[in-house]
């Protein structure tokens, strides 16, 4: 009685399949590359429309206080680092160690680690954690996010959207792969 065993395609199969080089070098398909350039894009505006909002709030100091404010700040910089550094499957709620060493530099070791608590909770949570944060502290962590933001978030975006923007100037004229019809008859 013999068995046999099904073989999987070989990595250089699959690579030409989704026309990547055999050597390692990736090159995504048309619309696998056109969703990630889209993924960078959206992540690139959503950031800035948050800072934004959370700048203008900052300014006229409605809504929230001025702490919760400040948490939604870094918030916001600690994902969208996070997405740049370790991908979108990265735990968006870990401070980055070295952000984390300055802030505890800044605002001292205790108040980093209900800034990080913070991270996770609702913002009925933020206020209750951040209670009797001092507006100094607040303010120390929103400059440091603003002075930051450009160096470690801003620029590595601006940077990728520019490379991908090309790419998508360069591959417009590749031959797209007809998509076949999924399903039976009636597909």
């Amino acid at each position: 009685m013999s068995t046999t065993t099904k073989q999987s395609k070989t990595p250089a199969t699959a690579f030409e399949k989704v026309g990547a080089a055999v050597d390692g070098t990736e090159k995504l398909p048309f619309r696998a590359f056109e969703k990630k350039h889209q993924a960078f894009t959206r992540k690139q505006s959503m950031y800035v429309k948050t800072r934004d909002q959370i700048n203008a709030d900052l300014q006229s100091g409605s809504g929230d206080s001025a702490v919760v404010l400040s948490q939604q700040m870094l918030r916001n910089f600690v994902f969208t680092l996070n997405w740049i550094q370790e991908g979108k499957d990265a735990d968006r709620y870990a401070i980055n160690a070295k952000v984390k060493a300055d802030l505890e530099k800044l605002i001292t070791a205790p108040l980093v680690k209900k800034y990080q608590e913070a991270l996770q909770a609702t913002k009925s949570g933020v206020e209750a954690i951040l209670d009797g944060v001092a507006q100094a502290k607040a303010t120390a962590v929103v400059q440091y996010v603003k002075e930051n933001e450009s160096a470690l978030v801003l620029d590595i975006l601006d940077k990728k959207v520019k490379e991908l923007d090309q790419e998508c100037e360069e591959r417009k004229e590749e031959k797209q792969p007809r998509r076949e019809p999924k399903g039976g008859a009636n597909g």
